[in-house]
């Protein structure tokens, strides 16, 4: 399969504690993964929630290792004596998966990841030869989660289509996250299609190639309820890297891994409706009140008047740039005027966009969402 080459990361100290996960044992802490969203004020993911699978249940157990899960993600750790550690001496690679599930409707409006809900799951693991840097340990593909960070999920059986019939001999094989091949057989010739059955593998992600050749990867997933993502994570004491458990002597190296979602951008539009048929308000202004004039503040585009169906005067005004959803709004915007007749200036306070609030696409540019906000005058 094809690697992707990899950055060093910057060292950086760190030591971990010992976790008391029970009251009975006490475990050594072997990695954490902490799941980050730029939205909250804690700066963690408390809206997405992580289990490990019934397998991988069964494995912690065998391992003698314990789950917790903490503050937006999770921590493994392993029990051992002077006489045997599982973790220590582990003489075959040990795949860990663990399943994401949302429990907050509205995460896509707050959340730079795109609109669309198909059969797709959000995929992670700790392979770093799959990453494009690891200067922050990230389980994404790169050091924001993205939409590339998708794979499609596919049933236990299925059709590979070929572009074209094959010649005899061509081999396709299908691997697991642990690269070990879980299926392989030869195309006969003159067929363009091939039949791939994984009725008796665990759910979790799969690669098929195509004569050594990686054609695509996906999440072989069974359950009726959808889940929005799953993390697979390796050890394998063969591997050794930045990502890995091991160091070249053998010895458990602690790791931090990062999962990050960026809050999502969206511009805001303000639209002013006059209560009467009379226009009683004329050149919207919009004002950063607690930026004022520095460099930070949110600047606001000239107000443009729009059709009404009531024959009422309606004026929208639009942020110049995006501006990300936070948990708690940091904004404080007015909106002045010259009222009436005399042209007295009128001041009123804006209300701040919320990801509560249903986003919508820009006409004339379909790419683009963006917050509606109406005030009435």
């Amino acid at each position: 399969m094809a690697r992707k080459r990899v950055s060093k990361r910057s060292s950086k100290a760190s030591v971990f504690p010992k976790m008391q996960l029970s009251f009975i044992n006490k475990y050594n802490a072997l990695m954490s993964v902490s799941v980050q969203h730029d939205f909250f004020n804690s700066g963690n993911f408390p809206t997405l929630k992580i289990k490990p699978t019934n397998t991988t249940l069964e494995l912690l157990q065998r391992n003698n290792m314990q789950f917790r899960e903490q503050g937006g993600g999770f921590l493994l750790g392993y029990a051992e004596s002077d006489a045997y550690s599982p973790v220590r001496d582990m003489k075959k690679p040990l795949q860990l998966s663990f399943t994401l599930e949302l429990a907050d409707a509205t995460v896509y409006n707050y959340t730079d990841i795109p609109f669309e809900f198909d059969d797709t799951i959000y995929y992670f693991n700790n392979k770093a030869l799959e990453k494009d840097e690891t200067e922050y340990m990230n389980l994404s593909n790169e050091r924001y989660v993205t939409g590339d960070d998708r794979l499609d999920i596919l049933p236990p059986m299925f059709d590979h289509d070929f572009d074209e019939p094959q010649e005899a001999g061509v081999e396709v094989q299908v691997v697991n996250a642990s690269e070990e091949v879980v299926f392989e057989q030869e195309v006969t010739e003159g067929h363009s299609n091939i039949q791939i059955n994984l009725a008796r593998e665990p759910e979790g992600k799969y690669t098929l190639l195509v004569d050594g050749l990686e054609e695509y990867s996906f999440y072989l997933y069974t359950a009726l309820k959808k889940i929005f993502g799953a993390i697979d994570i390796i050890i394998d004491k063969d591997e050794i890297g930045e990502y890995s458990f091991y160091d070249a002597d053998g010895n458990i190296v602690l790791q931090e891994y990062n999962i990050h979602f960026k809050a999502r951008k969206v511009r805001w539009k303000y639209i002013f409706i006059e209560n009467n048929i009379e226009r009683q308000h004329q050149e919207h202004q919009i004002q950063d009140i607690l930026r004022k004039n520095s460099n930070n503040a949110i600047k606001f585009l000239e107000a443009e008047e729009e059709e009404s169906l009531d024959g009422r005067s309606v004026y929208s005004v639009w942020t110049e740039d995006p501006i990300p959803f936070k948990q708690s709004q940091l904004y404080q915007f007015k909106m002045k005027s010259k009222r009436g007749k005399n042209g007295i200036d009128w001041v009123t306070d804006l209300p701040n966009a919320s990801p509560k609030d249903d986003l919508k696409v820009n006409s004339l540019d379909k790419d683009e969402v963006y917050s509606e906000l109406i005030v009435y005058l």
